[in-house]
């Protein structure tokens, strides 16, 4: 349990529209985490940093707010029915709304969305500056990562996937794929090769040793 002396108690306070519940961790880069609740009944986890900053006020109920008269006042550039803010939401909401599917694997991980980006317009502005097309997925280059400018490209779906945790790079004969496009390589099964990188196998064994199924290459 995080000491109270260690940090400053903002239960009960509100800000914005998040009134602050109780403490529920620290961040990956040791910031306190409040779980909130939102006027709107939304519970979600802010880091205290952000509360205290001004720069998250909602659930993300606000932004929705903003974008909806933005739409109304801008055309559909700025549409909350676009595959652009979509994407935008979704990454907000896997990293700060706790009921949400994936927050285990983002914010339960530490995982944020940076200031500047909590904004729509400023991450559009940057996601069109960068190469974004419909049909693209932001992708963090670090899996570590936070999403944030720096750390942030767009990527087909076939390529975000080879870009996944559990989806390792293997260099071998002049070459580095993943273990999923090393298994369609040789013909071996993925799970097979998955299995033999976390026993530990070199990966000169763990390419060349031979399955019943396996194809030559």
């Amino acid at each position: 349990m995080i000491s109270m002396k260690r940090y400053k108690d903002l239960s009960g306070e509100k800000f914005g529209r998040l009134t602050c519940i109780k403490v529920v961790g620290r961040s990956a880069n040791r910031c306190v985490l409040w779980l909130c609740k939102c006027e709107c009944g939304e519970k979600v986890i802010i880091k205290s940093n952000c509360l205290l900053t001004g720069n998250t006020r909602s659930c993300g109920c606000l932004q929705k707010e903003v974008a909806r008269r933005l739409c109304t006042l801008r055309g559909k550039h700025y549409s909350c029915e676009t595959s652009l803010y979509r994407s935008w939401a979704h990454m907000k909401d896997r990293c700060h709304r706790l009921q949400a599917t994936d927050f285990k694997n983002y914010g339960g991980r530490g995982i944020e969305v940076c200031a500047e980006w909590i904004d729509f317009v400023s991450f559009q502005k940057w996601a069109m500056a960068h190469g974004y097309q419909d049909g693209l997925t932001i992708e963090r280059i670090d899996n570590n990562g936070n999403y944030e400018p720096r750390n942030c490209r767009w990527a087909t779906r076939k390529e975000q996937g080879n870009n996944k945790r559990n989806n390792r790079s293997l260099s071998f004969a002049g070459q580095t794929m993943s273990i999923g496009e090393w298994a369609k390589r040789i013909g071996v099964n993925y799970k097979t090769l998955y299995t033999r990188f976390y026993q530990g196998w070199s990966v000169e064994k763990l390419l060349t040793t031979p399955t019943r199924k396996s194809a030559r290459w």
